[in-house]
């Protein structure tokens, strides 16, 4: 029973070092989907005070405007976009990763019960107990 427990401490220190390497480039798309919709916003502010400038001056045609307020409007669109496609690369990504981490705890799991159980069946068998290992080998 001890050697199991041990076992399973190995066996979830061995899960969790692999944690890192599964999501260690996530936090690039993390902050893509971020920064995205945020440099959306800083467009739409340039492009609408060069609207405005455009207002300010006499000489020139009120039309003018329109020229400006859709490069606004492109950069909320383009932040957008990027923001949606990044965020659902991200969410699928995230999600590959809680499935691999979740089988690597399963086969943990699994891999614990079976050692348990072979020592606790060549237990009842024999009186000369043996390390888990050994049941393993004999197994």
């Amino acid at each position: 029973m001890r050697d199991s427990a041990r076992l399973s401490e190995i066996l979830q220190e061995v899960v969790m070092r692999q944690v890192p390497s599964l999501d260690k480039r996530l936090w690039i798309l993390d902050t893509a989907v971020t920064l995205a919709p945020l440099l959306g916003l800083l467009g739409t502010i340039v492009g609408m005070f060069h609207a405005f400038q455009v207002l300010g001056d006499a000489a020139n045609n009120p039309t003018a405007i329109t020229g400006n307020v859709a490069e606004a409007l492109l950069a909320t669109a383009a932040g957008l976009v990027i923001a949606i496609i990044g965020l659902v690369t991200f969410n699928g990504l995230h999600n590959r990763m809680r499935l691999i981490v979740h089988q690597m705890e399963t086969l943990r799991n699994m891999l614990v019960n079976r050692l348990e159980s072979l020592d606790h069946s060549h237990a009842l068998v024999t009186s000369d107990p043996k390390p888990v290992y050994y049941a393993a080998q004999e197994a």
